[in-house]
């Protein structure tokens, strides 16, 4: 009787793989004329993949490369499956945009995201377009308005402050980690802000925090006994930062996507597990001690499915921990990303600090003590603003960028693709397109202060940065473009 279940379900197994892969052989053949880059004929059955492993790291500048010798849209291969790849903004933007032409987010990919909590559970990045997802935009936006933006500012000023206080205690001959300051600001910055929780990771020296980072397993497998999140920023630095590089093993190897046995997989589960801790205890103690209207999880935590119910608890932690992880990796590089193209280049840091000086914000030997950063000061800062862009256009926070699938056939340049086909859109290749830039990898920020200077795409260009900007998602690393090469800007 178990032979012939066992048999049965290894039948219906292999069928159900032979239907599913029937239809990836017919999206390769509908998509054969699309140019692709050569695959040497021993490496046929892997496609691309062997070329994408040998940069783990940096796959994403083989799709750049790729895009500059094959056009605008091209055709890799993961395995046998097809994937075609967009850099027009001509083609790829009625695809985003709200209408016909609009494509659905491909899914499969971002499952990833639903390591923060444990078990796995869809989130607004992993979930289609559902009434949830929907539900859950709806709140995130509301929370992101201006006015309540305004409200959070005190608390960004004031953490800042605790970390500038902070480095400044250490004397003008202390050698500092950016990178790791960039970080302690800004678990600090969501946990006020977006929870109303003062995480507390600026209170601690680089120091203590390198010790803990460097021996994490030893130090933190019972570093707490408290539900409470306050105070246990460091905690979360360090976690985060962990997770972050197991979740990037991942993405670049399928390797350990697929052999449970190997490292990568070990520290994924470990991290994602102290992970889902971590925003257990953040839902908690948000429970008992509720944050501020004006904050992200206030309005996460009012959020409601259409029937007019809340949401579950175990999505409302899918949902806390995806913009709690996501939302530090982000901010954190962009940061990392800006400090270290101003410091490298003396015109734009000397452009920089005249603006601020302008505004009463610079120290300065005869005025060590500025002016306090305002709200208002914000617009006045244009040319910051448009070095905080430029830092991004070149090292956008999603550098492969995303990836829809077709619901129906459609024609793209020409080419016919079929439905079910997924299509990538690399905003590290857009963002450095010599035909949509002018000295497309040199660090301008005036080109984002005229008009004239903007990219050659004309009309199209300014959305089509807008779009590119604002995304989220995985990034590369700052520290490794300095261990690397500073001049190259790695």
């Amino acid at each position: 009787m178990f032979a012939a279940v066992l048999v049965a379900v290894l039948v219906t197994l292999a069928l159900t793989w032979i239907y599913n892969e029937f239809y990836v052989v017919n999206r390769l053949w509908a998509t054969r004329e699309v140019p692709e880059p050569p695959v040497p004929s021993t490496q046929w059955l892997l496609g691309h993949i062997p070329q994408l492993l040998a940069r783990p790291m940096a796959s994403f500048r083989c799709f750049h490369e790729w895009a500059k010798e094959y056009g605008p849209i091209y055709r890799v291969r993961f395995l046998w499956r097809p994937v075609i790849v967009v850099t027009d903004p001509e083609l790829f933007q009625p695809l985003l945009r709200p209408g016909p032409a609009k494509l659905h987010k491909y899914t499969a990919p971002y499952k990833m995201f639903e390591v923060f909590v444990k078990p796995p559970q869809p989130n607004i990045v992993s979930s289609p377009e559902n009434a949830t997802w929907k539900a859950v935009r709806r709140a995130a936006v509301a929370a992101l308005t201006m006015n309540n933006l305004r409200l959070c500012f005190p608390h960004i000023t004031a953490v800042t402050q605790r970390l500038i206080n902070s480095l400044a205690a250490a004397g003008p001959e202390a050698v500092q980690d950016i990178d790791l300051a960039a970080g302690q600001v800004t678990v600090d910055v969501i946990g006020l802000a977006a929870f109303g929780k003062d995480l507390q990771a600026t209170c601690r020296t680089a120091q203590s925090l390198d010790s803990m980072t460097t021996h994490a397993g030893q130090q933190l497998t019972n570093s707490s006994n408290s539900t409470k999140i306050v105070g246990r920023g460091p905690e979360v630095l360090v976690v985060i930062k962990h997770l972050t590089v197991a979740m990037q093993a991942r993405a670049t190897n399928p390797l350990n996507r697929w052999f449970p046995w190997r490292q990568a997989y070990h520290d994924l589960m470990y991290w994602g597990g102290r992970m889902s801790d971590l925003v257990v205890d953040l839902l908690t103690d948000m429970e008992s001690n509720p944050p501020p209207p004006y904050t992200l999880g206030a309005h996460l935590m009012a959020c409601k499915y259409p029937t007019g119910e809340p949401l579950e608890r175990n999505q409302l932690l899918a949902e806390l921990g995806l913009m709690w992880g996501a939302g530090f990796e982000t901010t954190a590089h962009t940061i990392t990303w800006t400090l270290l193209l101003v410091s490298t280049h003396p015109a734009v840091e000397a452009a920089v600090t005249a603006e601020l000086a302008a505004l009463d914000l610079l120290a300065t030997p005869q005025q060590p003590q500025p002016g306090q950063l305002k709200w208002e000061h914000l617009a006045q800062l244009k040319y910051l603003t448009a070095v905080i862009n430029e830092s991004m256009r070149l090292f956008p926070v999603v550098s492969s960028g995303t990836i829809r699938i077709t619901h129906k056939p459609i024609t793209l340049a020409g080419y016919h693709l079929p439905k079910g086909q997924p299509i990538l859109i690399p905003f590290y290749s857009i963002h450095r397109s010599p035909a949509l830039w002018e000295d497309p990898d040199a660090f301008k920020p005036e080109r984002w202060l005229d008009a004239a200077a903007q990219p050659t795409a004309q009309a199209q260009a300014p959305a089509t940065a807008a779009v590119v900007l604002t995304a989220a998602g995985d990034s590369q690393t700052p520290s490794d473009a300095v261990i690397a090469s500073v001049p190259n800007e790695a």
